[in-house]
């Protein structure tokens, strides 16, 4: 496990430190192959978790039916008005949560919560089990700790300051991974 977390680390490394961000992105930058992450911490929203889609369509696509559904109703926070909701799907080692916005329909991946390695690509610069030095060597100093947690807010994603990355730790190293992406 070490050695694959060393081997993510110094691919992300390389990554990060040959590149600077271009004034005019690629005209394909949509695909993520072909972005340049600007932290290590954004390093890891790009590479960490498998692609799972936006939509609980597109999870089930990828992954199968849940195990089971929790359905939760919220009030929009632009419209009081209206109400929207949250869906989590709940996978062995795994939970996603998506947004679905109901003046629209439209769906939106929200969290993620990540119990074992195979939610997380190879390139991932964080595993379930890496050390607290490896998370340290990989993504920096965590910004606060809360518990077990050490988060990290993304300072250069879309929206920074939105996007986090919780790393639930225990004495075998990382034992859940929460990924909190900004929706609005």
């Amino acid at each position: 496990m070490r050695m694959h977390s060393a081997g993510a680390l110094l691919v992300v490394l390389s990554l990060l430190s040959g590149c600077r961000r271009e004034a005019e992105p690629p005209a394909d930058s949509d695909d993520p192959a072909n972005q340049v992450a600007s932290s290590p911490v954004e390093a890891f929203f790009r590479y960490g978790p498998v692609d799972l889609g936006s939509s609980r369509a597109s999870v089930r696509e990828r992954l199968g039916e849940p195990d089971s559904v929790r359905a939760r109703t919220l009030t929009n926070p632009h419209d009081a008005a209206v109400t929207d909701s949250i869906f989590t799907l709940h996978y062995p080692d795994l939970a996603v949560e998506i947004y679905r916005a109901s003046y629209d329909g439209k769906e939106m991946l929200s969290e993620l919560v990540i119990g074992s390695d195979k939610y997380l690509r190879p390139e991932s610069p964080v595993h379930i089990g890496s050390s607290a030095e490896e998370t340290r060597l990989a993504l920096g100093e965590a910004e606060r700790t809360e518990g077990a947690e050490r988060v990290y807010t993304c300072t250069t994603c879309a929206l920074s300051d939105h996007d986090v990355l919780r790393l639930e730790m225990g004495p075998a190293g990382v034992q859940r991974i929460r990924v909190h992406y900004w929706i609005d």
